[in-house]
């Protein structure tokens, strides 16, 4: 999978174009685009079959790892992708790492480790264990692992331990990922942690742009920590940071959030 720029206009929208997507050359998508947010890869109300009565054109489904992780052990010995296996061979599928329909739980912090909080309890995983279950699900696109517990209110000592986290899991998912056939031609998106905090996200982005040629995106992490209550979060606290981000990254580079209304806003804004 690619993305090309098709046009960058100051103060608008950049427009863009995801293609060559592995067993679907034909397919071209077109950004600014919004993802369909799935639990295990099904649409939350709507069956597969009615899906497909809704829609014909292709979409990118938007699969929490949280929500996939009790099946991690059958994965491992399935053959097929993770399109195949929830049915919906058909559509794109991208993996993050957290539910952002979900309220996720604060604290819990281990170094060098990222709490899941599952149906069956807290899971902890590292660049290992989590790069061992992409790889078994073989996604078209997947965010590396990354600590982006951080919202308005944390504290410096929270933001500092953030960027650490998210820096080495960066370099340690690049290097599995280098070492993968079975991710070989997976979309990786790099997430880039800091909180509020302009020299905090500034560090981040200068410790993983290093390994720019491996990523094809980048995502803007942890801005709040999900849940329903992210759509009273005020654009006007955000757009700053955002804009900043933004600003840094090369331009060639998809951008992402996990936010539907920061994202929207943010695109009329520029």
């Amino acid at each position: 999978m690619k993305f090309t720029v098709e046009s960058v206009i100051k103060k608008a929208p950049r427009i863009g174009q995801l293609h060559q997507f592995k067993g679907s050359a034909e397919i071209n998508l077109e950004t600014p685009l919004a993802v369909l947010h799935t639990q295990a890869g099904h649409i939350p109300h709507i069956t597969h079959e009615v899906f497909k009565l809704i829609s014909k054109e292709p979409h990118i489904l938007q699969i929490p790892l949280v929500s996939i992780h009790n099946y991690s052990d059958v994965m491992q010995t399935y053959n097929g992708d993770i399109a195949e296996f929830i049915g919906n061979k058909d559509s794109l599928t991208y993996i993050t790492l957290n539910d952002p329909s979900n309220l996720t739980k604060q604290g819990h912090h281990v170094k060098e480790k990222v709490p899941v909080f599952t149906k069956n309890g807290k899971v902890l995983y590292d660049s290992k264990k989590y790069m061992s279950l992409i790889e078994s699900l073989k996604p078209d696109m997947y965010c590396l692992l990354s600590d982006g517990d951080t919202n308005i209110a944390s504290a410096q000592k929270r933001l500092t331990k953030s960027v650490d986290n998210t820096v080495i899991f960066n370099e340690q998912c690049i290097s599995y990922h280098k070492k993968s056939l079975a991710l070989k031609d997976a979309f990786v998106i790099a997430p880039i942690a800091g909180g509020y905090c302009s020299k905090s996200r500034q560090k981040c982005l200068e410790l993983i742009l290093p390994n720019n040629k491996y990523v094809q995106g980048y995502l803007i992490d942890g801005l709040h920590n999900n849940g329903p209550e992210v759509e009273f979060l005020p654009f006007n606290d955000v757009s700053h940071i955002v804009e900043e981000i933004i600003d840094n990254l090369p331009i060639e580079k998809l951008k992402a959030n996990l936010n539907r209304k920061i994202c929207c806003s943010y695109i009329f804004y520029r």
